[in-house]
């Protein structure tokens, strides 16, 4: 599911870059408009497994690094908000994380 929404988002922002010239007919508003809900849609996901959450971690934060705004509080939240949850995951099924060398 993550994969598929963030793949989707990735398509549209293509075909937004692509039609940039168009910026205001219709047709590019609503792309626009569709690049929005999918984005909103994906930081509202809740990842089904450690991959789903480390891909949609490794996501969020190729957005981060591609901002050009600080209006990047909300993806670090969320950034956040998925390693807590993995940490806590990975935990509850008895993962041990080690430190260093033999700990």
């Amino acid at each position: 599911m993550v994969t598929c929404k963030i793949a989707h988002f990735r398509h549209v922002q293509r075909c937004l870059l692509e039609s940039i010239d168009e910026y205001d007919t219709p047709e590019f508003q609503a792309l626009d408009r569709e690049a929005a809900d999918t984005f909103d849609a994906i930081l509202q996901l809740s990842p089904a497994s450690a991959e789903e959450a480390r891909v949609l971690i490794s996501f969020l934060l190729d957005m981060i690094a591609g901002s050009e705004e600080c209006g990047s509080r909300r993806l670090i939240e969320r950034v956040r908000e998925l390693t807590g949850s993995l940490t806590a995951a990975e935990t509850a099924s008895g993962l041990e994380t080690g430190y260093g060398a033999g700990i």
